[in-house]
């Protein structure tokens, strides 16, 4: 009588195994199973099936190509970027790239939301808005001192002191001028 070692019996019941496996249908392999594969925790696969990233068969098992395929597919490019090894150069380079534009439209998008607070909180008004208060104000303020030689004219005329008709004609400037002090600007309140 033979007798079969242990270690041979034991390959010949993994080849059958194997055999039998390969002529049965697919049917996926559990969710332990697949974070064994992986060499991850079973709650991560979980979370991933959670959050549609991998998707079950309809024995609610998982094809491990088809899983890693669609984890691959949506994963998060930053994520190499920030883990503690470090990808190949030329991916960091990318990753690098990728988190200044992320990180520059953040930027845009935060000043953009501050100044529509700014506008509707009436801290800011449009560029129109003051190009034409301006406007108004210096077109005023050109008006009054056009008007200073008619408004002098005959007093500056019977004058012989040039010193008081320096004082005269800087009085009614400097009260031409005073317009631009209490110029009010158009306010919507």
């Amino acid at each position: 009588m033979a007798v079969k070692s242990k270690k041979s019996s034991t390959n010949g019941d993994l080849a059958a195994l194997a055999a039998q496996a390969e002529s049965k249908p697919r049917l996926g392999v559990t969710q332990r199973k697949f974070a064994e594969l992986l060499n991850v925790s079973e709650a991560y696969v979980s979370k991933l099936v959670a959050d549609g990233r991998i998707h079950l068969n309809a024995h609610g098992r998982i094809d491990p190509d088809m899983a890693r395929e669609e984890i691959e597919a949506t994963r998060d490019p930053a994520a190499a970027f920030r883990s503690k090894t470090s990808p190949d150069p030329q991916a960091a380079q990318y990753m690098q790239a990728y988190m200044q534009a992320r990180s520059l439209k953040m930027a845009y998008q935060a000043k953009r939301e501050q100044l529509e607070y700014e506008q509707e909180a009436g801290r800011l008004i449009g560029r129109e808005e003051v190009g034409a208060a301006l406007f108004a104000v210096a077109r005023s303020t050109r008006d009054r001192i056009l008007q200073v030689p008619e408004r002098l004219a005959n007093e500056l005329a019977s004058e012989r002191s040039p010193r008081k008709v320096a004082k005269l004609l800087g009085a009614a400037l400097e009260e031409a001028l005073e317009g631009l002090l209490t110029a009010e600007v158009g306010n919507d309140n």
